[in-house]
């Protein structure tokens, strides 16, 4: 990993402007496939960046990375995870959380992509 990214990841991880709200009603997690595979990489500013998958059931998971950044941004796969794992654990109905201009959305639903 690079030196800037792992620089990257430590200071949005202690940034002052992170924030987190977790959605109180919806679908809850449940089991979910890795999306930060897909979701790694760099954002230019402004951009935005969404995926849903179906997972078994009646059940899809929606991924949304917006970069409010004035420049362009990489956001590695360790960050990812630990942001969607985050969500999970803390948030069981999704999240939105904002780190170092970055803002994550997770949200599990009922309903097939």
């Amino acid at each position: 990993m690079h030196l800037f990214t792992i620089y990257t990841l430590i200071a949005a991880l202690c940034a002052s402007s992170a924030s987190a709200n977790c959605f109180q009603t919806g679908q809850n997690w449940g089991n979910h496939e890795d999306a930060c595979n897909v979701m790694k990489g760099n954002y230019k500013p402004g951009e935005i960046f969404t995926q849903c998958r179906n997972a078994p059931g009646f059940e899809s998971y929606e991924f949304k990375i917006t970069n409010h950044n004035g420049r362009t941004t990489s956001v590695s796969y360790d960050a990812c995870v630990s942001t969607i794992t985050r969500e999970i654990q803390n948030c069981g109905h999704g999240s939105e959380e904002t780190f170092g201009g970055v803002t994550y959305r997770g949200d599990p639903n009922k309903r097939k992509c």
